[in-house]
């Protein structure tokens, strides 16, 4: 059902493990799709969720994230109008509005810059967002921050979660777990490949 001749990536589950997303590439965009349990217990056909008003042109929907209650969606985005301006990432979210996935919107200043790289966002169970970002003040290339959720869609403004987990290099490909007890990186700490983990 998800696997195609195209190119899959990025699958997550919704917290009850009843809703499969994951990004299928075609003709250029990154699109997200959206499997869920039917009734007799076996997984619906995948369907795309138009994410921008414009579907035609070349957009990017990449690394989503769900929230606890399975409503609100966050994902890497880069919207029709800023691909065509070779654009950086930004955050956007999307929400459930009666079973059906809304056109998302970018998530406000100051998680979402104009001028600089937002990427991997990952929701833990406050609504607060882990992401990766290149704007001025880091430790490296690329650090990990996190906004507070203050409710309502606000953040605290976004805090760089310091030199235990920061380095001079990009972090990246970032996971935390709902209750923000693990942290699973990409492995910039040692010779070793793969990744590497922080306990809080």
């Amino acid at each position: 059902l998800v696997n195609t001749d195209a190119i899959e990536i990025n699958a997550v589950f919704n917290p009850t493990f009843t809703e499969l997303f994951f990004t299928r590439i075609i003709d250029g965009s990154f699109i997200i799709h959206h499997t869920k349990i039917q009734g007799d217990g076996n997984w619906s056909k995948p369907e795309p969720i138009q994410m921008y008003a414009d579907g035609e042109r070349e957009s990017v929907a990449i690394d989503p994230s769900i929230t606890q209650n399975g409503k609100t969606m966050y994902f890497l985005g880069i919207s029709p109008e800023d691909r065509s301006k070779n654009a950086k990432p930004d955050i956007y979210k999307s929400h459930k509005v009666d079973g059906k996935w809304q056109r998302a919107t970018r998530v406000g200043y100051t998680v979402s810059t104009d001028d600089f790289a937002e990427s991997y966002p990952v929701v833990v169970a406050d609504g607060s967002i882990y992401f990766t970002s290149d704007r001025p003040g880091g430790l490296g290339k690329r650090d990990i921050y996190k906004a507070q959720y203050l409710g309502e869609g606000k953040f605290v403004n976004p805090v760089n979660i310091g030199p235990e987990v920061n380095s001079k290099k990009s972090e990246r490909s970032t996971y935390v777990s709902p209750d923000e007890h693990v942290l699973v990186t990409g492995n910039n700490y040692t010779e070793e490949k793969g990744f590497a983990v922080s306990f809080k």
